[in-house]
């Protein structure tokens, strides 16, 4: 699993950069998948409730020109 960190700033001022869906989110802590590791279950096997939206596609040219844009100002 790839677990990428979004900006949140950038999304704030364009949420439409990228489409997400739900998910729970815990960190392994028993070493049963991967210790210490962030593993979502997308599927709700676990019974746990969405605690985190995931990004699963980006604009990338969009979000690139805005993140350059800002760091220029």
């Amino acid at each position: 699993m790839i677990v990428a960190v979004c900006a949140p700033r950038e999304l704030a001022i364009d949420p439409t950069l990228v489409r997400t869906r739900p998910a729970h989110v815990g960190v392994d802590l028993s070493g049963s998948y991967a210790f210490g590791a962030a593993v979502a279950d997308f599927w709700r096997e676990r019974g746990e409730k969405e605690n985190a939206r995931i990004a699963h596609e980006v604009d990338a040219d969009r979000f690139f020109k805005l993140m350059f844009d800002l760091l220029r100002d």
